[in-house]
C-alpha cells in the first residue's frame, strides 16, 4: 500500500504528482509491475486528477469501502488502474 498525504502548505506545487510519478516509476521499472491499482475517495478530485494525469483509468466504484478520517462515516472509493 502507498498512502500519500500533502498538507496545505505543500499543495499546488506539483509535489503530489511528482511523488506519485516516482512511485509508479519504481513499481514499473524497479519491480517490473505490469498493472497498478489504487483507490481514493470519490470526492477526492485533486487525487483523481493526478492519477488520471499519470495514465490511471477509472475502473469502478466500491460502495462504502473506506471509513472517512474526517467524518467517521463509510464512504465510496473510486478504483483506478494503470496497465503498462
Amino acid at each position: 500500500d502507498v498512502d500519500i498525504f500533502l498538507g496545505p502548505d505543500a499543495r499546488d506545487r506539483g509535489l503530489g504528482t511528482e511523488a506519485m510519478r516516482m512511485v509508479v516509476r519504481h513499481l514499473i521499472e524497479g519491480r517490473d509491475h505490469q498493472r497498478i491499482t489504487l483507490s481514493t475517495s470519490v470526492d477526492n478530485a485533486r487525487a483523481i486528477h493526478i492519477y488520471e494525469k499519470l495514465g490511471f483509468r477509472r475502473v469502478g466504484v466500491m460502495r462504502k469501502a473506506a471509513l472517512s478520517h474526517l467524518t467517521g462515516e463509510w464512504e465510496d472509493e473510486l478504483l483506478m488502474e494503470l496497465v503498462v
